[in-house]
């Protein structure tokens, strides 16, 4: 089992991967379409690695080696999308009770549970509209962050791990 099951061409993105039999090796390894990569190991059950960048979009298959050549014969799917560009928000200030339903618009978002925004360390869950637009609702603002007005980051994930480096900045 992999989470999160999906990330951006970019790569990095931090795939656990839950199974049986796994052991601590300098050869274990991740194969994910046809790059391997180097995986740390967690426990008997789980280990993790980092997806690499990828040119293409869609499911690629994903197979585990404890030695770095066998490679096994079952394995799990990890989706590649085009990562999500903000171009603007609305409004871009909001009370610091929070509440505030703010548009995004952006490229390529995915209609998605794991679509989220973060207004800055805080994630929310986001409503998918379209592959432009979705929404969040604002938060409201921790009073140990500092004296109004506060402007924060604002960002966009559609794997609900891995935030744009797009930001807008909304303000409390």
């Amino acid at each position: 089992k992999l989470h999160p099951m999906k990330g951006s061409t970019k790569g990095g993105t931090r795939i656990v991967i839950s199974g049986e039999n796994m052991r601590s090796s300098d050869q274990l390894s991740c194969q994910i379409g046809d790059k391997i990569v180097s995986a740390v190991y967690i426990s008997p059950s789980a280990i993790e690695c980092n997806a690499p960048m990828s040119t293409k979009k869609g499911n690629m298959e994903v197979r585990i080696s404890n030695n770095g050549y066998h490679f096994s014969d079952t394995m799990q799917y990890f989706f590649y999308y085009a990562p999500s560009i903000i171009n603007a928000i609305s409004p871009s200030i909001g009370p610091s009770t929070g509440k505030t339903v703010v548009l995004i618009r952006a490229l390529n978002l995915i209609n998605s549970t794991s679509l989220s925004c973060r207004f800055d360390t805080t994630v929310v869950k986001a409503v998918f509209i379209s592959q432009t637009k979705c929404s969040c609702i604002a938060p409201p603002y921790k009073a140990s962050s500092g004296d109004l007005p506060k402007v924060v980051t604002l960002q966009v994930s559609n794997n609900g791990i891995d935030f744009v480096s797009s930001i807008r900045m909304f303000t409390y």
